[in-house]
């Protein structure tokens, strides 16, 4: 999510089983995902974050091994 006062964006994303990232650009969204994951049971989140990066267009990616 852009924020055009600080021009900072924010992404919200979830990590599945120390594998697998999932980013959204907003915290319902990613609260949805969540839900939906732990309800299922057959995955685990194993850590919830938000990455607040300055602008509006920089692309990030983050690399778990």
């Amino acid at each position: 999510m852009y924020n055009k006062h600080k021009d900072q964006t924010t992404v919200y994303q979830s990590i599945i089983d120390n594998k697998v990232c999932v980013s959204f650009n907003t915290d319902q969204k990613r609260q949805a995902f969540i839900e939906k994951v732990v309800s299922e049971g057959r995955r685990r989140i194993t850590c919830i974050t938000n990455v607040i990066y300055p602008g509006r267009y920089n692309v990030l990616f983050i690399k778990i091994n």
